[in-house]
């Protein structure tokens, strides 16, 4: 029994002996590692959830982001009561072990008995809060996710509860314990339920994803709590006195103590967060692919750039809390108004001035790499959209550096919020009526859309961070609510209206054919998979090139009389004519690349460009019939931004802005673009097969085919006298016996809707709302089913025109970039 007892000793020694290094986590740099660890497993937990989502269906990763929201809304809870902790439970100077652990109690009970009151809050109004958080397109679906995740509220107010109590009493290895058992039991219950090696016949959801995850949160609470309980207060018991035990029970004077400084830290929290929902709401009504990106974009901030802050913050809160329990104790607690020197001030917040070197030690770099290579990959491959890649890079480049001012006001802040609950109420009321409710507030009262909608804060200052949009004027009389930027929301809502309210063709017009088949049907994902579309000229060929066009400049003819004879090719030449032949009975498009065109004049670059084309389409057509404001028959246009040198207003065609152009055929039988230089960024030429959109409409809504083969209205943009000519937009023409069957589609949308200095004219009929739908149905389909040709410096793009129509992304010039 004396060895025992001995042994026992000995063992309780060991604590007492590391407590003394610095890597204990009684001291700064131990318990930095253990918020390190404890806060980077939650990160590593919500990310890998969206992974899993994105792998059953990455439509449905914006869903994942109402769990977000959810306990966003009730963070003002969970930052309330757990916050005083570092005031009142830190201070160990003038509370004993056993107030300290009573006060903790009471947090826990009050929080646990709080949450489960908002979870049935929140379930009851499930289908209000998805009207306000999931985008519409994927609403319905997401309901139950929804409800199911109602309950995590509750799991996450006790989980908060008992790991702020117990960093504030100097035991991080809790909260540790809590995010350990967290990421254990989701990595094994995902590897069973959703992972390509589930268990079971089953096909995984984002509602067995939810399961989950509100499974995990539920253990994990409750193991922490268990562990908190059992090494601390079971430990306490039994070496303590009975009428000392019998001050850990909960009790309201312990609660009223922590509604104090409460109180205040959940006003606070309930004004950023308000307003925080309050600008989400308007991101989340512009759509699935800006409600995506801003969710990505948060799994990137709180999966990576925030776990450092948060961890620096709780360790400095921690300390700081010590320090100021430890200054009042010794100034006297009933001194009403302490006066503190500069020293006193320096050693209460030093541990705020050591988190702050740190954070910029960890966000400066993380920040620049993330812009520079992280995020577009990672946002492209969690929610498997281009789209929302691009929105979230830009997102992420406009705002990477107010992550770093926002690390070091963390930091700072913590001094105030362990030490003077009511200056840190102040001092975030003022940084949210001056930094966030600005921004909140435009994007009320602006027209936003899909392709003006980033707008971000900085410095309280609104501004723009995508690609710059031109003003369009009023529609005319009975014009459906259609702009030229497609709206996918107003999309989806007509879309629903006219499949409920009318009664709709079910099959396509007689003689059109239900599928057309070839390869002029692809798909953007899959077609670099059999095609490659990129010729790219071998030296020899280059060479040959360069004695065409001194050969044609010997001859001194006009820039006209440029064929296949005046700009000889004859070893290139029959490659150029397969190339043709593949516009036309192939996948109708391809890239030649490889001109250096630095190394020629304006002049020569034109000449080699016409005189490559002329062998692959040797009748060119006409591109305008006045130049410099005289009649002539324009065959080559130079395209590029103009809003630089004259009035936006004054522009008629996105063509010559830095905007969005949206999917759209041009006249002719081929259309081919040279690119002398690239933009700064942005810009990528996409195309789409039109056929697959045909399959695609014909197999959907057979009714919008008929739309589209009836007569529209075209407007007339360069006849005076002419407003608008009446045609179809979509052709079918029979097979004969030298031709195959063919469909064609020949359109513009600004010929409908108009664009900057050229409205829809109010002398013409208005569209209607079945021909509107067909417009932002051919856009939307054409931007799913697209392959971006990677369209660089010195390539040549040819493409069948009536048979894949274009588009061009939003873009940036920059000096030496245009």
């Amino acid at each position: 029994m004396k060895i025992i007892n001995a042994l026992t000793r000995r063992i309780r020694r060991i604590p007492l002996a590391a407590s003394s290094s610095a890597l204990h986590r009684t001291h700064y740099t131990g318990s930095l590692l253990f918020n390190l660890a404890s806060f980077v497993l939650p990160a590593l937990y919500g990310t890998l959830s969206k992974l899993w989502v994105a792998n059953i269906d990455a439509s449905m990763v914006v869903t994942t982001d109402a769990y977000t929201y959810m306990n966003t809304a009730s963070e003002a809870v969970n930052e309330g009561l757990p916050r005083a902790a570092w005031v009142i439970i830190g201070d160990k100077a003038s509370r004993t072990l056993a107030k300290r652990l009573q006060l903790t109690h009471t947090l826990i009970a009050f929080q646990s008995l709080i949450g489960l009151i908002l979870s049935v809050v929140f379930l009851g109004a499930a289908p209000a809060f998805a009207r306000r958080f999931v985008p519409e397109q994927v609403r319905d679906a997401s309901l139950t996710y929804v409800r199911i995740t109602s309950f995590t509220v509750s799991s996450g107010a006790l989980e908060t509860a008992v790991a702020t109590a117990t960093r504030a009493l100097d035991k991080p290895d809790i909260p540790l314990a809590i995010s350990t058992v967290k990421f254990a039991v989701n990595i094994i219950l995902d590897f069973l339920l959703i992972s390509r090696f589930h268990v079971g016949s089953f096909t995984p959801t984002v509602n067995t994803q939810g399961t989950i995850q509100l499974v995990c949160n539920l253990v994990a609470s409750f193991a922490g709590l268990g562990y908190f309980l059992w090494s601390n207060t079971w430990s306490f018991v039994r070496h303590a006195r009975h009428e000392t035990q019998d001050q850990l029970r909960p009790s309201f004077s312990a609660l009223n103590v922590l509604l104090r400084p409460g109180l205040i830290f959940f006003v606070e929290s309930a004004v950023r967060n308000a307003l925080y929902l309050w600008l989400v709401t308007t991101i989340v009504a512009l759509g699935a692919v800006y409600a995506t990106a801003w969710g990505v974009f948060n799994t990137i901030r709180w999966g990576l750039i925030m776990v450092p802050v948060q961890a620096l913050e709780a360790t400095a809160l921690q300390f700081i809390g010590h320090n100021w329990g430890e200054w009042r104790s010794r100034v006297g607690v009933d001194v009403r108004k302490p006066v503190a020197s500069w020293k006193d001030l320096y050693g209460i917040a030093r541990p705020a001035l050591r988190s702050l070197a740190l954070a910029l030690v960890f966000e400066v770099p993380i920040a620049i790499f993330l812009t520079l290579f992280g995020v577009y990959p990672f946002a492209s491959y969690i929610s498997g959209s281009r789209q929302v890649a691009e929105v979230t890079a830009y997102m992420w480049k406009s705002l990477d550096w107010c992550y770093i001012f926002y690390a070091m006001s963390t930091q700072l802040a913590a001094i105030l919020l362990a030490t003077r609950p009511r200056w840190y109420l102040y001092q975030s009321l003022a940084s949210n009526i001056l930094y966030v409710m600005p921004w909140a507030i435009v994007c009320q009262v602006t027209d936003l859309n899909e392709d003006n909608a980033w707008w971000y804060y900085s410095i309280g200052t609104i501004m723009s961070a995508t690609a710059t949009i031109t003003a369009t004027a009023p529609p005319p009389p009975g014009q459906p609510d259609i702009a030229y930027a497609p709206d996918y929301e107003k999309y989806q809502a007509r879309q629903a209206r006219r499949l409920k309210n009318e009664k709709l063709p079910t099959d396509v017009p007689d003689g059109f054919p239900k599928q057309l088949t070839g390869d002029l049907v692809w798909e953007g994902d899959s077609v670099g998979q059999t095609y490659d579309w990129t010729c790219v000229l071998s030296e020899e060929q280059l060479t040959e090139v360069d004695q065409a066009l001194q050969h044609f400049k010997d001859l001194g003819l006009s820039h006209g009389h440029i064929s296949p004879e005046t700009f000889p090719l004859p070893n290139l030449h029959p490659q150029l004519r397969k190339l043709s032949d593949e516009l036309h009975r192939g996948h109708g498009f391809f890239v030649i690349r490889g001109v250096d065109v630095d190394k020629y004049s304006r002049e020569e670059n034109m000449i080699i460009y016409v005189g490559i084309s002329s062998h692959i389409a040797g009748q060119r057509g006409r591109q305008d019939s006045k130049f410099n404001g005289k009649p002539a028959d324009v065959v080559l246009t130079h395209v590029k931004d103009l809003s630089s040198t004259q009035e936006k207003g004054a522009i008629g065609s996105p063509a010559y802005t830095t905007d969005r152009q949206v999917f759209h055929t041009d006249t002719g039988d081929i259309v081919s673009l040279f690119c002398l230089e690239t933009a700064e960024e942005g810009g990528a030429s996409r195309i789409a097969s039109t056929w697959r959109v045909y399959n695609e409409l014909a197999r959907t809504r057979p009714d919008l085919i008929h739309t589209l083969s009836q007569n529209w209205d075209v407007e007339v943009f360069t006849n005076a006298e002419k407003k608008y000519a009446t045609r179809p937009l979509l052709y079918y023409q029979k097979a004969t016996e030298s031709t195959p069957e063919r469909v064609a589609l020949q359109y513009a949308r600004r010929y409908f809707v108009g664009f900057g200095a050229l409205p829809r004219s109010h002398d013409i009929p208005p569209i209607t709302e079945a021909q509107a739908e067909a417009l932002d149905a051919l856009h939307f389909l054409g931007d799913k089913l697209s392959v971006s040709t990677n369209f660089a410096k010195g390539d040549m793009q040819y493409i069948n025109n009536v048979a894949v129509f274009h588009a061009r992304d939003g873009f940036t010039d920059s000096e030496t970039h245009q």
